[in-house]
């Protein structure tokens, strides 16, 4: 999914960067704060999540959730980086 999501930033960057610098400036300030907001979520997610492992360890079934919210704020973590460093950061750099 990396590559086909990549090359689709790629093109959205393109098109955005055929915009005026003040309507780049705009769209890259939205992105910015979109992004900002998604990982500061995560960030709450994940910090409740250690407090909630801390808390409850040694018990299987929390052990297991713990564990997979861990893995999935780790995926969105990472998918958001991707967004950030292939589409925010393309806005008003030519390539």
């Amino acid at each position: 999914m990396g590559d086909e999501v990549r090359k689709a930033f790629w093109r959205l960057a393109a098109l955005v960067n055929g915009l005026t610098a003040e309507e780049q400036s705009e769209l890259k300030f939205a992105l910015g704060e979109y992004t900002h907001d998604l990982k500061h979520t995560l960030g709450l997610v994940t910090g409740a999540n250690a407090l909630i492992s801390r808390t409850a360890a040694g018990q299987a079934k929390i052990d297991e959730m713990t564990r997979m919210i861990e893995g999935a704020a780790r995926q969105l973590d990472q998918l958001t980086d991707l967004m950030v460093e292939e589409l925010n950061n393309r806005i008003g750099v030519d390539d």
